[in-house]
Order: C-alpha cells, then sequence, then structure tokens
C-alpha cells in the first residue's frame, strides 16, 4: 500500500480530530496510544492532511456561523438601547 492509496484507520481518523481541534503532539500521541513521531508521519499521508484541513475548514464554518448571529443580535440590542427613551 502507498501512502497515496492509504486508507485511514480508526486511530488516525481520532488523531486527525485531535489536531483540528487544537490539541499538541504529544497529547495526540498519548490519547491514541503511539509515538509521537508516528503522528509526524501521519501527517506526510495526503489523506490525513485533507481530512485536518476538511475538519478545520467546518470548524471555521461554524465559527463564522456564530459570529454572525452574535453580531445580528449585539446589534440588534443596540439599536434597541439607542432608539429607547431611557
Amino acid at each position: 500500500m502507498t501512502r497515496r492509496d492509504a486508507t485511514l484507520d480508526e486511530r488516525q481518523i481520532r488523531a486527525a480530530r485531535m489536531e483540528a481541534a487544537g490539541s499538541s503532539t504529544v497529547e495526540i500521541a498519548e490519547e491514541v496510544g503511539t509515538h509521537r513521531a508516528t503522528i509526524y508521519r501521519w501527517r506526510e499521508i495526503e489523506e490525513y492532511r485533507h481530512l485536518v484541513a476538511a475538519l478545520l475548514a467546518d470548524t471555521q464554518r461554524a465559527a463564522r456561523a456564530t459570529l454572525r448571529a452574535g453580531a445580528r443580535a449585539a446589534a440588534a440590542r443596540v439599536l434597541a438601547l439607542v432608539e429607547s427613551d431611557d
């Protein structure tokens, strides 16, 4: 099996999720039960890198949606305060 057509196993998927969430290499290695050098090798696998990137993109989209909703709510509150007679 070449690195190009490798299929990720459960530990690699869990590691990718942790990496996208901001965990350190040491934290990831301890959680999935492997050496940190293995995590560095997994980062060389194209499918692993793509999964981390996709997970990061999903997180960023969710964060932007949350910020937009919060900004709308804040703007409405400020407008209500400006328009109030208090």
